[in-house]
């Protein structure tokens, strides 16, 4: 299966069940760290499902994550309110949906302050 924009392609399949956590192949360790930048491309409006599978298996609590987002079109406004209402013991920022530009990402991350 793959990730095109056709009715059979996986992201919409994925995209159109709501309980759909597709499996992370590797194994990630966020114990170590306090600020956590969480990238991901914006699908129907919307995060990628497997973004809420790494949310939903990683102990986040007490930590800063900072969402960005790339995007034809759609903002990150929807993706990030669904993070706050959804793990309310994370400190979300409002995030950036960025233009792919290696100058416009290291101008917004160098903003930050982190």
């Amino acid at each position: 299966m793959n990730y095109s924009s056709n009715n059979n392609s996986r992201c919409t399949k994925e995209q159109n069940d709501s309980s759909s956590r597709p499996a992370i192949a590797n194994n990630i360790s966020t114990d170590s760290y306090d600020v956590i930048y969480l990238g991901y491309p914006i699908w129907w409006g919307d995060s990628p499902r497997i973004m809420l599978t790494f949310l939903d298996n990683h102990n986040l609590s007490g930590k800063t994550v900072i969402p960005f987002c790339t995007s034809g079109s759609s903002g990150i406004e929807t993706s990030v309110s669904y993070f706050k209402s959804n793990y309310k013991d994370v400190n979300f920022l409002d995030g950036k949906r960025l233009n792919v530009s290696k100058n416009e990402v290291i101008n917004w991350v160098n903003g930050l302050n982190y």
